[in-house]
């Protein structure tokens, strides 16, 4: 579920135009609410008293300052939902060496079929790091894999020492 799309030329409430109009209405609202409140219980106090003013131009300028971070948050929630959504489409793969098919190439030209780690690492900011799982080891490289009876050895691929009894 996306945060909120904005889209400039959509003319409804979720376009930049209107949350900014929005946004600036709240930080003059907020920065009178001293004053209107103290209007209502003080009628005493000017509405226009320098105490009023500093508050509100500083209620405003926070209220400002906190419109504008959760907008930059807010878009950043939404690249990164692009991204993930992007992500999460079905991807073209060779069934044989597992090559990810670019969608702006044609199907067959050789250069729109790239590896599944170049693809990842050009679209996201991960990296990759090789190894090997068990069952390819055994498959690749039967005679580097210990027995299963060879349990007891070290690290090394050295068969266990005796160890001496010393009493």
């Amino acid at each position: 579920m996306k945060v909120n799309q904005s889209n400039n030329s959509d003319p409804g409430f979720g376009s930049t135009t209107w949350r900014a109009t929005g946004l600036v209405v709240l930080a003059v609202l907020l920065g009178n609410v001293n004053a209107l409140v103290d209007s209502v219980l003080h009628p005493e106090i000017s509405y226009f008293d320098r105490e009023h003013l500093i508050v509100g131009g500083v209620t405003a300028l926070a209220s400002a300052v906190l419109s504008f971070l959760l907008i930059r948050y807010e878009r950043h929630l939404n690249r990164a939902i692009d991204t993930i959504d992007h992500l999460e489409a079905i991807l073209p793969i060779c069934s044989n060496c597992k090559k990810i098919r670019r969608s702006d190439e044609g199907l067959n030209v050789a250069e729109s079929w790239q590896s599944i780690e170049s693809y990842f690492t050009e679209k996201t900011r991960s990296e990759f790091s090789h190894g090997i799982c068990p069952e390819c080891m055994v498959a690749l490289y039967p005679d580097s894999v210990p027995s299963p009876t060879a349990k007891d050895a070290d690290i090394r691929g050295h068969a266990p020492t005796a160890r001496r009894n010393e009493a």
